[in-house]
């Protein structure tokens, strides 16, 4: 992040200490708009960690795991989310990701097993490969 020092000097100036955005933008040599958009960008960041750090750990449903936002989406789409993470991994295959998903490509497959290796499951090959999906699913 660019200049990170410099806009928590001017988030602490305008939120902390309260002053005017005119005083703050006069000191840094920026305009008015420009320390709205930072007080705007630390405030968005810090809801976000604050929501992060909300998650259950460790997660039970798939929802509790914070995913990229296409990979939600897919997910959501889908009705995933719901799922317990050890359900997700015993009935859904590579194929049902790959074909049936929108929007659901090879990157986001890879951070779905990394996320669900992360968070402790185990047997997740078939979702990396089609060849291995289906033969799953039927045993």
């Amino acid at each position: 992040m660019k200049n990170t020092a410099r806009n928590e000097e001017v988030y602490h100036k305008r939120v902390v200490e309260k002053r005017t955005l005119q005083s703050v933008a006069d000191e840094y040599g920026i305009t008015r708009e420009r320390v709205r958009q930072i007080v705007a960008k630390i405030d968005k960041k810090a809801l976000w960690e604050a929501a992060r750090a909300s998650r259950p750990s460790p997660p039970k449903v798939m929802k509790d795991i914070w995913w990229s936002r296409r990979a939600y989406n897919c997910l959501y789409n889908e009705d995933l989310l719901r799922v317990s993470l050890e359900d997700f991994v015993e009935n859904v295959s590579h194929s049902r990701l790959i074909h049936r998903v929108p929007n659901m490509g090879k990157k986001t497959i890879e951070e779905i097993c990394k996320r669900l290796e992360e968070n402790g499951q185990q047997n997740i090959s078939h979702l990396r490969s089609a060849r291995n999906g289906e033969n799953h699913r039927s045993s």
